[in-house]
């Protein structure tokens, strides 16, 4: 399994969470900074971080993902806020662990932050490693999932769209 296709099937699952109205395909969180969009939050970011190809021809791939939500003026629903992260960035990691196409491995942590993107917002995020045989096929979860649209046709997200 492609990192292209692990990213696409992270980014698919996140898109069906009713928490997440915008998903950040640049895997660059501070792209919620771009002045030429419009962000309807909650957001996610699927970032990649290092990957290795271990001794026993498995590919583990290091990603962070990011849960961001605005703030009240007061900041208020600070820990409101990450704590929907949490619960939310949990059922996106449960849907993809039961689609049974990859391992991920279970010690990983949760990070609350505050920011100022285009406002000012809180969220969590998370880094984990998730490991796939390196020989593992698109085709073996494309009838899980349906095609991908793999032309790089964004046609079939129905979420907005961060894509800097």
């Amino acid at each position: 399994m492609t990192l292209f296709e692990v990213i696409r099937t992270i980014n698919e699952v996140a898109a069906s969470e009713p928490n997440i109205n915008t998903l950040v395909l640049s895997g660059n969180v501070f792209d919620l900074n771009t002045n030429n969009i419009t962000v309807k939050y909650s957001a996610f970011c699927c970032e990649q971080m290092t990957h290795q190809h271990t001794e026993e021809d498995f590919l583990s791939y290091g990603f962070r993902f990011y849960f961001v939500d605005r703030l009240t003026e007061d900041s208020r629903n600070k820990i409101e806020v990450q704590s929907k992260g949490i619960q939310t960035l949990e059922s996106i990691l449960h849907k993809l662990r039961d689609l049974d196409i990859f391992d991920i491995y279970y010690d990983y942590y949760y990070t609350p932050f505050t920011n100022k993107f285009e406002a000012w917002c809180a969220g969590v995020y998370c880094e984990l490693r998730i490991q796939v045989p390196a020989d593992y096929c698109y085709d073996d979860i494309k009838d899980l999932l349906g095609d991908f649209n793999i032309d790089f046709n964004l046609d079939f997200w129905v979420k907005p769209i961060v894509n800097s």
